[in-house]
């Protein structure tokens, strides 16, 4: 003990090396894992949603390091982008990080300006909400908002609004893009005269796509809601809705489109389907409503008249006119439901017009048009004098019980149900 006492100014300093050697080690650590996303989310307090996974390697452009355990989300922030700002090049950098990462990308409320956002295949963007988070597509730029370089799927962007310009192509335009999920986001036209929503096909999958929830408001400038073009079979329209769009949902070349559950409001079309190459349509539980100040306008749905495979079930109109003369769409119109109980099918001038086959009425007669004063066809199995009840101009078509050839033709005279002539007996 002694001679450590005699020493001690041999080894101390040496001691005081190892110590200040070992604390800078230490506090190195700190920084290096303070620079890490596990470093981040312990900071933030939100270490709970750790939930494992591999580790993976980022490097920033500075050069630093960024270990991920699997978390997830990646918050927008990190990156650098901040709300009020053009964050293109930021927000970028977030979502090639988070494919990278195989991570979801979390954009907090606020409102952000962006050029335009190549998506890369699984990208997961979300915000705060519609209302919340705001997506401006910068002035000047006429590209997609979000568009892809590549093909993609597996993509989901959600609870985001967005706002375009008058030279925006479109909020959204993918080629090529499926098993794609879009959930609340709502679209405010900002000017654009073109689309909210495009979906083409130019060689890959375009294939099973969903939108949800989302809305379009389109100020009576905006020329389509949504557009599904050249092979963009088999996606999906539910729960969505337009206001103020010429035309709500464009169908052209692509088959296997559902659209149920949307309001489609003030247009002049509902939902267009301009060629027979968009079969297998199905159009349910719809609402079309125009409200127009100045009396019934546009048309709810305009299909080809010799497109014998869209199905329209359960839609209900409301101020909207039933015909709309354009001789290039030889269309078949069809307005199932409105608030006067009429149902309309108009067919084109085509030599393939009208149904493909038998039309069995069961228990229904047919009228000529909707009032109870216009001229029916009836038919039954027994003389329809003092029975059959029917306005002048009506045809009765008689079967006897048998089901013999011993059939009669009718034309009805005067009103009430006297007045019937055989047309076998002259008239």
């Amino acid at each position: 003990m002694n001679a450590l006492r005699k020493t001690w100014f041999l080894w101390a300093p040496l001691l005081f090396v190892v110590l200040v050697v070992g604390l800078d080690i230490r506090e190195m650590q700190r920084e290096a894992e303070a620079q890490t996303v596990t470093g981040i989310w312990r900071r933030t307090g939100l270490e709970d949603l750790f939930y494992g996974g591999t580790d993976q390697a980022f490097i920033y452009g500075s050069g630093d390091t960024v270990t991920t355990q699997g978390l997830l989300p990646l918050d927008a922030r990190w990156m650098g982008v901040q709300a009020g700002a053009n964050v293109t090049d930021s927000l970028q950098a977030a979502i090639d990080s988070a494919a990278v990462w195989e991570t979801a990308v979390y954009l907090p409320g606020g409102s952000y300006t962006v050029d335009s956002l190549d998506v890369p295949d699984g990208m997961v963007l979300y915000g705060d909400g519609m209302g919340q988070t705001q997506i401006n597509h910068a002035p000047g730029y006429t590209c997609p908002l979000f568009y892809n370089s590549a093909d993609i799927q597996d993509v989901q962007i959600r609870d985001i609004g967005i706002v375009m310009t008058a030279n925006s192509e479109a909020a959204i335009k993918f080629d090529d893009c499926a098993l794609g999920v879009f959930e609340r986001i709502r679209v405010a036209v900002g000017g654009c005269d073109n689309a909210a929503f495009i979906l083409d096909r130019t060689g890959g999958s375009g294939y099973y796509n969903t939108f949800y929830d989302c809305s379009v408001a389109g100020a009576d400038t905006l020329t389509y809601g949504w557009k599904f073009l050249s092979g963009a079979n088999e996606n999906r329209l539910i729960a969505c809705r337009t206001t103020g769009v010429d035309t709500a949902v464009h169908i052209a070349n692509a088959n296997g489109i559902h659209i149920s559950d949307c309001s489609f409001e003030q247009f002049e079309c509902g939902i267009r389907v301009p060629n027979t190459a968009s079969d297998n349509t199905w159009i349910t539980n719809n609402r079309f409503e125009v409200n127009r100040a100045w009396g019934d306008w546009g048309t709810g749905v305009l299909v080809p008249g010799f497109n014998t495979v869209t199905r329209l079930m359960g839609n209900w109109y409301s101020g909207v006119a039933t015909e709309l003369d354009d001789s290039s769409l030889v269309a078949l119109q069809v307005l199932d439901h409105s608030v006067t109980s009429l149902r309309t099918l108009k067919f084109g001038a085509h030599a393939d017009a009208g149904m493909a086959s038998s039309l069995n009425m069961r228990n229904y007669n047919i009228r000529m048009n909707a009032a109870s004063t216009d001229p029916m066809i009836i038919w039954g199995t027994a003389p329809p004098n003092g029975s059959v009840s029917a306005v002048g101009g009506s045809i009765y078509l008689r079967e006897d019980a048998s089901g013999s050839s011993d059939s009669t033709f009718y034309i009805k005279t005067g009103t009430g149900n006297t007045g019937w002539v055989c047309v076998n007996d002259g008239m």
